[in-house]
């Protein structure tokens, strides 16, 4: 079972990075570009996993790092925030992430990944309230940030249960981290279904050239 739930995802994640290529050019290209790095990550990182039977920890530090950048950089883009306002807040992150724990580049640091869910948790929450306030639009955007929202409050709530667990059991510790596959799997469809619901939303605003 816990073979055919990775399966599914990397099947999942694979569709929507070659989706991303493919129509690169059309409709946000932040979620697109975050699509195509996640993609590469996996796979160095599941092949690393394979031979060394251990998580390639340096690979995941710096992919937590792109990807609170990528998703803030698409945040400021749907709120329409100059991107000044950009480098405060990353470092405001940054201190943050280095703060956290033990942090090394080479060790794998479960708190950084509860900071990244909850920075974007936090973004998508405010997002979400102010949007279904004014007028509750159920266009790709939508379902790509009910998907971020969804897996990061998720992942938050998981790895932070992982934690305490496995400081009793640890072999139950990671048993319990299958879940996130199955958050994995969730979190990608829905962000592949907005970004083809945005791309034909801009390909029906395209004049029409017959």
């Amino acid at each position: 079972m816990i073979e055919i739930l990775k399966f599914t995802y990397l099947i999942i994640l694979t569709v929507l990075g070659i989706y991303s290529i493919v129509n690169f050019d059309k409709a946000n290209k932040y979620i697109k570009s975050y699509s195509i790095i996640t993609l590469i990550v996996e796979i160095i990182g599941f092949t690393y996993l394979h031979f060394n039977n251990k998580p390639f920890s340096l690979l995941y530090n710096i992919y937590s790092i792109v990807e609170i950048l990528i998703w803030s950089l698409y945040f400021f883009y749907l709120c329409q925030i100059s991107k000044r306002y950009l480098i405060p807040l990353l470092i405001c992150y940054f201190l943050t992430f280095f703060w956290l724990g033990d942090f090394r580049f080479f060790k794998l640091n479960n708190d950084v990944i509860l900071l990244n869910n909850a920075y974007i948790s936090i973004f998508v929450f405010v997002y979400l309230f102010i949007t279904i306030k004014k007028s509750l639009n159920l266009d790709g955007h939508f379902w790509i940030l009910v998907g971020a929202l969804f897996y990061n409050f998720g992942g938050f709530i998981l790895t932070g249960v992982i934690q305490i667990v496995a400081k009793i059991d640890n072999k139950l510790g990671s048993s319990l981290f299958n879940i996130n596959t199955i958050l994995n799997i969730i979190f990608y469809s829905l962000i592949l279904s907005g970004l083809i619901l945005l791309d034909r939303e801009k390909n029906n605003s395209l004049p029409n050239k017959s």
